[in-house]
């Protein structure tokens, strides 16, 4: 696991590019650490992982500068025009542009017809429970129907210098950047909603103009982490169009994953340029939407179901955990595949 994941990431390219970044001393201590103390080699990773950081960081700031002043610039002409205009009507802000289109986006990229049986019953599930939203199953045959991506981004892709989840982030924002809606990963099932506050968080999210799952911690208000295996936003978001612009600036530039959480890195940093839009955001904890994917292969409680999806709709799943999950008859998993059935 750890050596495909290393020849996922760059092999030897990936430590070249540690040695150059000046990181490949302090990576080397990091592993031999966690190899005396018996620590998990994750541990190494994150401690690499926060000195390439600062230098991301330092390195596409001119990216997020540059819209910055781009974004301002059009915030004044169009203040400018708004005070031109006499009539009410001509200020007025349309519907289309302050809520999420109630479009979903879902992507297996070899096709649905290769996707594993969980990941079929998750679409199923959303589709269930998001009837009148138009689904678009996006897979690396069609999105050229929707989106175009650089022909270099391309390129690295079909060569494996770019791994297929950091493509899909690429995919999944030029998508959202174009057209607004919601993107929920393949793994994402949903189980409905089944009383009035799952209804009234729905439609905040449906309501703002960008919603991310966020980790909070008991008694904490403010986020301690997000996570982008959910999207919903409005068309034009400034937030995801930066982080797109910023993501692609790396792919440019690189042809190994220097940071696999790469697109985190570049939302946390985006986002606390937007105050506004992060206190906007509704709350939506993704500590609560991983407990089933926790819970897989554990054996299945009615009780515990009922209680768990009157409180949370959206579950994010591993489906690389189900075949273990699905070796107990009665698990949740197997709860789930049959009720998706």
């Amino acid at each position: 696991m750890i050596l495909r994941r290393f020849l996922q990431f760059g092999g030897l390219r990936l430590v070249w590019q540690y040695a150059k970044m000046g990181v490949l001393w302090s990576g080397g201590k990091a592993l031999l650490h966690c190899a005396w103390h018996g620590q998990s080699l994750k541990t190494a990773y994150a401690l690499v992982t926060q000195k390439v950081d600062d230098i991301l960081l330092d390195r596409y700031q001119y990216v997020l500068d540059e819209a910055l002043a781009k974004l301002g610039e059009c915030k004044i002409s169009e203040a400018n025009r708004l005070e031109s205009k006499s009539s009410e009507a001509d200020g007025q802000i349309s519907d289309s542009q302050t809520r999420v289109p109630k479009v979903v986006w879902f992507s297996w990229l070899q096709g649905m017809e290769q996707a594993p049986d969980i990941v079929k019953v998750c679409l199923r599930s959303q589709r269930r429970h998001l009837m009148g939203y138009e689904f678009r199953i996006v897979d690396l045959t069609n999105y050229h129907n929707w989106v175009q991506l650089p022909q270099y981004v391309e390129e690295k892709f079909r060569k494996g210098l770019i791994p297929p989840a950091l493509f899909s982030d690429l995919l999944r924002l030029a998508l959202l950047k174009q057209y607004g809606g919601v993107w929920m990963d393949a793994s994402v099932y949903c189980s409905g909603f089944g009383n009035e506050k799952l209804r009234e968080r729905w439609e905040q999210i449906m309501g703002s103009e960008l919603t991310l799952f966020r980790y909070f911690q008991r008694g904490r208000k403010e986020a301690v982490g997000l996570s982008t295996w959910f999207f919903a936003a409005i068309p034009q978001q400034p937030v995801i169009s930066i982080v797109l612009d910023m993501l692609l600036a790396y792919w440019k530039d690189f042809d190994c994953t220097v940071d696999y959480y790469i697109c985190h890195l570049f939302f946390g940093k985006v986002l606390s340029k937007f105050p506004d839009v992060w206190a906007a955001m509704p709350r939506a904890n993704s500590n609560h939407s991983i407990l089933l994917g926790s819970a897989l292969g554990k054996d299945y409680q009615e009780a515990a179901w009922q209680d768990l999806i009157a409180h949370v709709s959206i579950h994010k799943m591993n489906y690389r955990k189900v075949g273990e999950a699905m070796e107990n008859p009665n698990s949740y998993c197997n709860h789930i595949m049959n009720e998706g059935c």
